[in-house]
């Protein structure tokens, strides 16, 4: 143990990016910055714990990766680093890290603080750290192409991507407009399991030559792509700003890529991120296109007070009217709607995060901690513990 401690600090200290040691879901020690504990969440623990690969990794949605490295031959022992960031954040982007984690308005300075310590490192940079660990801990060596061929079976391979490239280079036209036109729809629609079979399909579009160089013509072609599908994202109900700043924000990482192996697994990851935005958005959404601007607006600030009377006054009405217009349509009135919200967002706290229940009460501004389990327990029929437990 020891001698894995020793190694797990010395990479630490060259890399700066959090490590931490697991003995199933029990942490058993960290190595980070100043000792600021930016443990991850409930859900990338799970995610790390159903598989059996002994390097493994997965990304957010705050532009950051987690890594998972299995102790061999020990069955409990898993070191996971993370989380490590592509670029510096930009002011916009700490909202959704402190959505992420569950941060209450009294711990956002000092967690903003210590993250700021956090160094950027590039995605290349992230899976030699994981390798490295790999080797010094496990005494195998592993490599680039190997992780992200085995990533998982919605990965598109490498060599499929090189075959994509080939037909291009001779010209191999295809159905490209209509392959476009698919996944638009898939997208606007939240279609998530056709976006899943798509990925899967065997495809080859030509998109035409915009570059002599074929790792700016895959730059390019991904930058088409991201906005194609951003613009169907926008169509099928997802927020304008928080989605046009997640294209450039991935964007902004293509262009930072050296090599064209990684720019499949983005636009992979676009577009499940994309049609899992919309996914969320129209399951039990409101439909009435009258009430979308609002709607985006209480998903955007779940974690902020809302009340009618601020809502009416935010959109220009009567409270009275509001109120009324709502429920018409609506068959529910906007109150309940706003607290059927706040539950989701709730459920999927519980389900995700081990954060306690007062700081999720706390977190989506509930008066009380006991006005949060009354007004869960109405809506889901049981108390916020026995839902995290029946997970």
């Amino acid at each position: 143990m020891q001698k894995i401690l020793s190694a797990l600090k010395h990479i630490h200290q060259m890399s700066g990016v959090p490590i931490y040691l697991y003995s199933g879901t029990r942490i058993l020690h960290f190595f980070s910055y100043d000792g600021f504990p930016f443990l991850p969440s409930k859900q990338f623990i799970d995610y790390f714990l159903r598989n059996d690969r002994e390097l493994d990794y997965h990304s957010t949605d705050f532009f950051a990766y987690f890594g998972s490295v299995k102790v061999q031959p020990e069955p409990d022992l898993r070191i996971i680093i993370g989380p490590a960031f592509q670029m510096s954040a930009p002011q916009q982007s700490f909202e959704q890290l402190k959505k992420s984690y569950v941060v209450s308005k009294e711990e956002s300075e000092p967690f903003l603080a210590g993250l700021a310590h956090f160094p950027v490192v590039s995605f290349t940079q992230f899976l030699n750290i994981l390798k490295s660990i790999a080797f010094f801990i496990n005494e195998t060596e592993i490599h680039t192409r190997d992780i992200l061929k085995t990533k998982d079976k919605l990965l598109i391979e490498y060599q499929a991507a090189v075959r994509t490239f080939e037909n291009r280079e001779n010209l191999h036209y295809n159905n490209s407009y209509a392959v476009e036109s698919r996944v638009c729809r898939y997208v606007e629609n939240g279609e998530l399991e056709k976006v899943t079979a798509f990925i899967e399909e065997s495809f080859e579009i030509h998109e035409g030559r915009m570059s002599p160089d074929e790792l700016r013509q895959a730059k390019n072609t991904a930058i088409v792509f991201i906005t194609l599908i951003t613009r169907a994202a926008i169509r099928g109900g997802s927020d304008m700003d928080s989605t046009f700043q997640l294209s450039d924000r991935f964007i902004q990482q293509i262009e930072s890529y050296s090599s064209r192996e990684p720019i499949q697994h983005l636009m992979q990851e676009v577009l499940f991120e994309l049609t899992d935005r919309v996914r969320r958005i129209k399951m039990g959404e409101v439909n009435d296109p009258e009430f979308t601007p609002l709607i985006r607006y209480i998903k955007k600030n779940i974690n902020q007070p809302l009340s009618v009377t601020m809502l009416a006054d935010e959109f220009g009405y009567s409270r009275s009217y509001l109120s009324t217009l709502f429920k018409k349509k609506n068959n529910m009135s906007l109150q309940a709607f706003i607290t059927k919200c706040k539950i989701d967002e709730a459920k999927q706290l519980l389900t995700c995060t081990d954060k306690p229940i007062s700081t999720i009460s706390n977190y989506l501004c509930f008066s009380s901690q006991s006005h949060f389990q009354t007004a869960f327990k109405k809506a889901a029929g049981i108390s916020p513990a026995k839902y995290r437990r029946g997970m």
